[in-house]
């Protein structure tokens, strides 16, 4: 079988931190949320030379007083309005495109450097969930859920005749259709251990400006079909594995760099994707050619990230499509404004005209203006070539220290995964912001 990789890396982590962050920081995160809650929408601040979005809401139940967003390809901090750093008050959720574009390395990196921009102490970490994904081109692949091999203690739900997943301890076969054909294979539960199986050309498809296409090095209209191989680790996997009773402990970057290989290979030996044929003992079935493919990949995970290149397309083809988008919009809208104001088909290209740019050059020049040209500025930095897609090399040009701020602290495990990443090791002192 012809199977063409196109990238595998970590598409998920989430993260929490006990600690706290300085009292100047949470100053300037609280008179920022306050000016979000005039405007009840998210507002573009910048955090102690950090800048991204606050939303006006906390994170309800939660208990997060404070949603920060440093944009499409970085993380969504969730943060506690508490500076006791024994307290757990820090939350991060990863992007898949920061992933994408950085890599896992660099990714981690950035997290350190904004805890210590925000003067974090941090006493420790727990890695609440990971996700590894292969992306790869297969033309012969026929997804069935005939050929997926999984333990005794997962239910089947098949989603074309409307059943319900079942509730269990975590195990689960789901199956997803679309046009009498199997769309997605998903087994097990989060936040235990999952294994997905889709068409990730499916779902982004529809979406209106995708940089996947870019990553793959395809034009929207001429993609095939693009198979994901999804991996999943949630909370309670990543602290012991429930079919063996296996304790993984992981807690830590360390512990994760450490564990990772071997955690995963597990998971790919729990569920199988096996080549057809007819076995009297299944459990002895080869694996099929994906399969194969996806556990080679395994072995050189957690390492690598987008080229400089792949990123600039990446960002040239999202503005194109983002322009093409706002056109359309823009011009629809005159179009309804021209009828709406009077405006006859033979006097609206002329007339309208005129009196649509007399109408914008009075409001290019107000207030109102430059506040939104701002925020829009803000929502779409990633389309500039100044934009965060260019830290794909780890490094932040809009990250600078702030005079003032607290140390942080951080204390780890000692040690690090061999040749998977270099952990953070054992850190006594401070660290200087940059």
């Amino acid at each position: 079988m012809n199977i063409q990789i196109l990238r595998n890396g970590v598409d998920s982590l989430y993260i929490a931190f006990r600690g706290a962050l300085s009292a100047n920081t949470l100053a300037a995160l609280a008179a920022a949320k306050e000016r979000a809650l005039e405007t009840g929408d998210d507002l573009p601040v910048e955090i102690m030379g950090i800048d991204g979005t606050i939303a006006p809401n906390g994170g309800g139940k939660s208990g997060y007083s404070y949603l920060f967003n440093t944009g499409i390809d970085g993380e969504l901090w969730k943060i506690k309005k508490n500076d006791d750093p024994e307290q757990w008050n820090l939350f991060v959720e990863v992007s898949s495109l920061g992933l994408a574009l950085k890599g896992y390395e660099a990714v981690k990196a950035s997290l350190f450097e904004t805890l210590e921009t925000w003067g974090g102490r941090v006493i420790e970490e727990s890695i609440n969930r990971i996700d590894w994904a292969v992306d790869l081109v297969a033309p012969d692949f026929q997804l069935s859920a005939e050929n997926f091999v999984n333990h005794s203690h997962c239910g089947v739900s098949d989603f074309s005749k409307g059943e319900q997943e079942e509730e269990n301890t975590g195990s689960g076969f789901r199956v997803d259709y679309r046009n009498r054909k199997v769309k997605t294979v998903t087994v097990g539960k989060m936040p235990n251990r999952q294994v997905q199986v889709y068409d990730k050309r499916q779902e982004q498809i529809y979406k209106v400006n995708s940089p996947w296409f870019a990553i793959w090095g395809f034009d929207r209209a001429d993609c095939p079909i693009v198979w994901r191989v999804e991996l999943r680790a949630g909370k309670q996997y990543l602290k012991r594995e429930p079919e063996q009773k296996k304790a993984w402990d992981i807690r830590t970057f360390a512990d994760l760099e450490a564990a990772f290989g071997v955690m995963f290979e597990t998971a790919m030996q729990q569920v199988r994707i096996i080549a057809n044929g007819d076995y009297e003992n299944i459990s002895r079935a080869p694996d099929h050619a994906i399969w194969a493919a996806v556990r080679v990949e395994l072995e050189s995970a957690l390492v690598g990230m987008v080229k400089g290149e792949i990123t600039e397309r990446v960002r040239t083809e999202s503005r194109a499509q983002m322009t093409k988008m706002l056109s359309k919009q823009a011009l629809g809208v005159a179009v309804s404004w021209s009828v709406a104001s009077g405006h006859d088909l033979s006097e609206a290209a002329r007339e309208f005209g005129s009196a649509l740019d007399m109408e914008w050059r009075k409001y290019a020049y107000g207030e109102a203006f430059a506040k939104k040209y701002q925020a829009a500025a803000e929502r779409l930095k990633f389309l500039n070539s100044e934009g965060s897609y260019d830290n794909a090399n780890g490094s932040n040009n809009q990250r600078s220290g702030a005079a003032g701020q607290e140390c942080a602290v951080i204390h780890e495990r000692a040690g690090s995964g061999p040749g998977l990443g270099t952990g953070r090791g054992n850190h006594d002192g401070c660290y200087q912001p940059a």
